[in-house]
């Protein structure tokens, strides 16, 4: 199983890699926790002290010891910020390795589709794909 994760679904796919010792986890534009999240949104920043579940990718990337990951991110998201992805990859004490696909001035909608190219090689440097 390798768990994948998009924007609030990386949380999860982080959990279930460390649950699961999965050989590959995939995070699409990460975040580190959803406190982490609403505390940096104008919007959502408020509604922090009303959350009970602060559900966590980088609590999972961090107990990660034989998956190699592989993330994605864009240099312009404005609904989680590209040093999310780069705190993830810091707190990575895996052995094997981090990928971090960074798609420099695209947004959170946007990173994907234009470097499925190199995501799809990080997928492949991570045995994740033939």
């Amino acid at each position: 199983m390798i768990p994948v994760g998009v924007s609030f679904g990386t949380g999860f796919a982080a959990q279930m890699g460390k649950r699961f010792s999965s050989n590959g986890v995939v995070l699409i534009t990460p975040y580190t926790s959803v406190f982490d999240v609403a505390a940096n949104n104008p919007i959502f920043g408020n509604l922090r002290w009303f959350m009970w579940n602060n559900i966590s990718a980088i609590d999972g990337v961090a107990a990660l010891k034989d998956t190699c990951v592989v993330a994605l991110h864009g240099t312009s998201d404005q609904v989680i910020p590209y040093t999310h992805s780069k705190t993830l990859q810091a707190s990575y004490q895996g052995n094997k390795h981090y990928e971090l696909v960074t798609v420099v001035n695209e947004d959170h909608n946007s990173a994907f589709w234009r470097a499925l190219p190199e995501f799809n090689a990080a997928m492949k440097s991570c045995s994740l794909v033939d």
